[in-house]
């Protein structure tokens, strides 16, 4: 197998410290401790269809599922992001032909160079949290319309009575006032027809 292998030259004195390990238990132990299983562990998340990680140079340092560990890409697209610090967004094709919104953006860790973060989401769970939202949307809309038609029907309602117990006012008042204008009408006369009697009454 390979051999991994460290030395350091000896503060004190002469010579080298070497060390040397095993690399299929170093690979291993990084997958373990390393972004390896974190991606792993993301990946479990039903709505990721993967996360890549590459390194300056494009190639892939870390990923889920991991396939393609060690190779290199040579897509213009992420060689474009790699370079710019928004966020870019495309769709593609899963393995099985499902489409994927494919987030990709840069990122850097203290003053290396920027590596590229790589992620695909699956669009049947988006579209079915968007078509939830609409849904939601809508139930919402329609209750707040119900509860506005109502809210306008009291008030109509209670406006109509207004309105009626006004116009009877009106109407007492009014038949009030043709009352009083009759009293006093019907005073008038009995005082001109007083007079004359009491004239009469006294000729008498």
């Amino acid at each position: 197998g390979h051999q991994y292998g460290v030395a350091i030259r000896r503060q004190a004195g002469t010579g080298l410290i070497a060390i040397t390990a095993d690399a299929t238990e170093i690979l291993k132990l990084r997958q373990e401790t390393g972004l390896q299983r974190l991606l792993d562990d993301l990946a479990t998340n039903p709505i990721l269809a993967y996360v890549v990680l590459y390194d300056p140079a494009l190639t892939v340092v870390a990923e889920t599922p991991s396939v393609q560990l060690g190779t290199t890409e040579a897509d213009p697209f992420l060689r474009q992001a790699l370079t710019e610090p928004s966020p870019h967004l495309r769709t593609v094709a899963a393995a099985d032909g499902s489409p994927v919104l494919e987030v990709v953006k840069p990122f850097s860790l203290g003053d290396s160079s920027p590596g590229l973060l790589r992620v695909g989401l699956q669009t049947k769970y988006i579209t079915e949290l968007w078509q939830r939202s609409v849904v939601f949307l809508v139930a919402a809309g329609l209750g707040l319309l119900v509860v506005g038609g109502i809210g306008l029907h009291t008030v109509f309602q209670a406006q109509a009575r207004h309105q009626r117990r006004v116009r009877g006012l009106e109407h007492r008042l009014a038949r009030q006032e043709r009352l009083a204008a009759l009293g006093d009408l019907a005073a008038g006369v009995a005082h001109e027809v007083r007079n004359p009697l009491n004239a009469i009454g006294m000729g008498i």
